[in-house]
């Protein structure tokens, strides 16, 4: 990692651990409220907004009979969603209403004919109502994991490079990153840039630039700052 960004990651994860609450602003920055977990996420979602239980029973009633092999797998598992009793369960199996094992859409032209269709005229919407709310919470279990996972990985970088600097520190050494970020640093930083510049130019009369700095902002702000007048 280049210098600054470890002095950044550093901060940002100090950040996060403030408080003896670590992790509220990353939280909210991915549109989440508290800490959840997937496992409360399910809890809170069950029952569905779009299908209540009694829809779930009924519908599986009905598919359970069907002459389709398609709805009667659909009734399955309607009624695997209906007996799950722990919420992480229950949402894999609600899942498996709208995807297949290998996590592809399920197609649902079958289930829009025949016995469902004669039972329920609006099944086209009630199956689309139910695609979008499961959709909806398989969205926030993603964003749960992604921000417990980015708040483990802030917290081990940060405590890696906090162990990093303090062995510099204890050795008085720099690294190649931290000469160019501790220069960059001083030439760049208003009411302290222009004293230092003035007291450099005295003593450079040309700079030699090589390639490298078409692709590094701080060595080009390190050039910037020298060459201005």
């Amino acid at each position: 990692l280049k210098s600054r960004d470890r002095v950044e990651i550093t901060a940002f994860a100090r950040t996060l651990s403030a408080d003896g609450s670590p992790g509220d602003s990353l939280f909210r920055f991915m549109g989440l409220k508290g800490h959840g977990t997937e496992a409360s996420i399910a809890e809170s979602a069950w029952p569905l907004q779009s299908w209540p239980i009694s829809t779930f029973d009924s519908v599986r009633h009905v598919a359970a009979s069907s002459t389709l092999s398609t709805q009667r797998e659909f009734g399955d598992r309607l009624a695997a969603v209906l007996n799950s009793a722990e919420a992480f369960s229950r949402y894999q199996c609600l899942l498996s209403l709208i995807e297949t094992k290998d996590q592809k859409p399920r197609g649902m032209t079958n289930l829009k004919k025949g016995a469902l269709l004669d039972a329920f005229p609006d099944i086209d919407a009630m199956l689309a109502q139910l695609i979008d709310e499961i959709n909806s919470i398989k969205d926030s279990i993603s964003r749960v994991r992604s921000a417990h996972l980015t708040l483990q990985g802030f917290q081990i970088a940060g405590q890696a490079l906090h162990e990093y600097a303090a062995l510099k520190s204890r050795r008085a050494m720099l690294d190649y990153d931290d000469i160019i970020y501790r220069t960059a640093k001083p030439l760049t930083q208003p009411g302290a840039g222009g004293w230092v510049q003035y007291k450099l130019d005295q003593g450079i009369g040309h700079l030699l630039i090589d390639e490298a700095q078409d692709t590094n902002p701080a060595q080009w702000s390190i050039i910037k700052a020298l060459s201005e007048e």
